[in-house]
């Protein structure tokens, strides 16, 4: 079956190369000019595939286009050039017109986008399997992968949109099967740190900075560009959590060989730890519970984690000095075949340190396995929501 597929699959690519994509890729002379300019002292192909990304990005913005042999033939390199705009198959296409300039060759690849990782199906040649195309520029290294379509992603990267999943390169030789890259589950990485001040009233305030690695840097790169008002709005959506303020909210993008987003601000959160009598009752879990699952003993189907992470917390609450921890959660360490989870708890004079670190890995798991699941994560969910008791001393 796989064979077979592949073969198919080959002519596909062929015919999509050869009809659809190759008198489109025709360079203008402006273009030719542009890229000689914009590459004449770069030393590596990878250099000059990183300058040239950078030109895309700044020239061209995407626009869908649903035209063209029912929407699978991209615009016309100079069309694109000219316009300044395109779909996703246009500013590929555009792409690989500029780095043919250059002397390097790259692939059209189709893929089925989404945050649910789907691969192509080799064993049947269908022009409706994928939803999106990306490029791939094959180095002498590795496989650069670009997506055309913004114009802030960093070069190089994917995201969860289409990352680890098998996609169908259109090729001169014919079709072929390639796989995006992915991340473990360590290296979809989110870091939090905040050092608290936590008063009489049950205020809670102080600085709170996270870092956001792999996958995970999808979860801020929308605020990333906003003006600081929608950044604010969008802060206190994500966070939700009632009475909270944000101030001095930077972003910082790191692209070095591990990227990097990080994200900083002073919060403000108003009668979060309810006062009662002489007690102050205290969630310092503030921003990262999760959500229970239901128990069922009577699933039929696999279970599906679509993609694994890593949530790392760690939050220290200085509480006022004739104040004392009566009571506190104990410590918890749990371990299992779907992650791990971790929670630790201590004083030291009047900070209380809290760590808490989630690891969920991705796969798929017998219908059997789910009550396991379900506990284990109802285990977390539970955890979460545990208080610490403050206790006004005499």
């Amino acid at each position: 079956m796989v064979k077979r597929g592949t073969i198919r699959t080959g002519k596909t690519g062929k015919w999509v190369y050869n009809d659809l994509l190759m008198e489109r890729q025709k360079p203008t002379p402006q273009m030719i000019a542009q890229v000689n300019v914009l590459t004449a002292d770069l030393s590596s192909d990878k250099k000059k595939v990183r300058v040239l990304y950078k030109h895309l990005q700044q020239k061209v913005r995407y626009v869908s286009v649903q035209i063209g042999i029912g929407g699978f033939q991209p615009m016309a390199a100079d069309q694109v050039e000219q316009l300044g705009y395109g779909d996703c198959k246009a500013l590929v296409n555009y792409m690989q017109s500029l780095l043919s300039v250059a002397g390097i060759s790259s692939y059209y690849c189709v893929v089925n986008a989404g945050d649910i990782k789907r691969d192509m199906d080799a064993s049947f040649a269908s022009m409706n399997q994928g939803n999106h195309v990306i490029l791939a520029v094959p180095l002498e290294q590795d496989i650069v992968w670009l997506e055309c379509t913004s114009q802030q992603v960093p070069f190089g990267f994917l995201g969860s949109f289409t990352a680890d999943r098998i996609v169908f390169a259109c090729t001169e030789e014919g079709g072929k099967l390639l796989r995006t890259p992915g991340f473990a589950a360590e290296e979809n990485l989110q870091k939090r740190e905040g050092r608290f001040v936590l008063d009489k009233e049950g205020d809670v305030k102080g600085p709170l900075s996270t870092s956001f690695y792999g996958n995970q840097f999808d979860n801020r790169f929308a605020v990333l560009g906003l003006p600081s008002i929608e950044q604010e709005k969008q802060l206190k959506e994500i966070y939700h959590v009632d009475n909270i303020a944000f101030k001095n909210i930077t972003y910082v993008q790191k692209e070095a060989h591990d990227l990097q987003l990080n994200e900083r601000f002073n919060i403000e959160v108003r009668r979060y730890a309810p006062k009662s009598g002489k007690r102050i009752y205290l969630i310092p879990n503030l921003f990262n519970r999760r959500a229970a699952v239901p128990t069922t003993q009577e699933r039929t189907m696999p279970l599906f984690l679509n993609s694994g992470y890593k949530d790392v917390d760690s939050l220290v609450f200085t509480f006022p000095k004739d104040y004392r921890v009566d009571l506190k959660p104990s410590n918890i360490e749990l371990d299992t075949e779907f992650g791990s989870f971790t929670m630790r708890l201590y004083v030291e004079g009047n900070d209380l340190f809290f760590y808490r670190a989630l690891i969920l890995h991705e796969g798929q798991f017998a219908p059997e396995k789910y009550l396991a699941f379900a506990q284990f994560i109802n285990a977390v969910y539970q955890a979460d929501l545990g208080k610490v008791v403050f206790l006004e001393q005499l």
